[in-house]
């Protein structure tokens, strides 16, 4: 009977090791096609089109600014990057508010002069190379 019971614990081991070996070449076959897909080869270029319009559309808003507050209205893909945007307008000290799941409006509050503008110029066109976003005007 003890012979019996130690192929048993023998067999139960042996099983819990396999399975456990079986885990992690699973996770680590997971966590190599994760790597290659989040780490993508640095020769590989990254482009975002910014359309040239939306560009100059914008451009010549925050240039022609005679008062604040005036609010930058975008529409972006989907709630996910809409949010991305709200993060970089906020790390540039431009506050936000989404107003639906997609169109996030940018509120300028600040003094208007020619260095300030031109920040909020830099500032956007910044944010608007990391996320494709749609500029729909200003009020």
């Amino acid at each position: 009977m003890n012979m019996f019971k130690t192929i048993g614990v023998a067999l139960i081991a042996g099983s819990a090791a396999a399975l456990v070996i079986l885990k992690d070449k699973e996770e680590k076959k997971k966590n190599a096609e994760l790597d290659e897909f989040l780490l993508s080869d640095e020769t590989e270029a990254v482009v975002i089109n910014i359309p040239k319009e939306d560009v100059d559309s914008l451009e010549k808003d925050i240039l022609s600014l005679k008062e604040t507050p005036v609010s930058f209205v975008f529409s972006l893909e989907n709630k996910e990057k809409a949010m991305l945007f709200q993060d970089l307008l906020s790390e540039k000290g431009i506050s936000s508010k989404l107003n639906s799941e997609t169109t996030v409006e940018a509120v300028y509050n600040d003094e208007i002069n020619e260095s300030n503008l031109s920040d909020l110029l830099e500032d956007m066109h910044s944010i608007l190379e990391n996320v494709d976003a749609k500029y729909d005007g200003c009020h």
